[in-house]
């Protein structure tokens, strides 16, 4: 099975064409909250890396764990 590519929060969000308001919105956190995720995940409450990867509909390895190829390792 071929690996997804790896994707930010960022990407994500507007591949779903979505505000970080209405992001922070559904999930019931502030704007400010997805800012500084989308920023740096590490300080995340790990419930919601399963709520950004049923938003975002993608596999949560890929968003949050870097199991998979970056982008820029597919292009080489």
């Amino acid at each position: 099975m071929p690996k997804e590519q790896m994707m930010t929060l960022a990407a994500l969000r507007k591949r779903m064409q979505l505000t970080q308001s209405e992001v922070a919105q559904r999930i019931g956190v502030t704007r400010e909250t997805i800012m500084r995720w989308e920023k740096d995940s590490s300080d995340m409450p790990a419930k919601y890396m399963f709520v950004f990867a049923d938003l975002y509909k993608y596999p949560l390895n890929g968003i949050f764990f870097g199991d998979s190829i970056a982008f820029s390792d597919s292009l080489k």
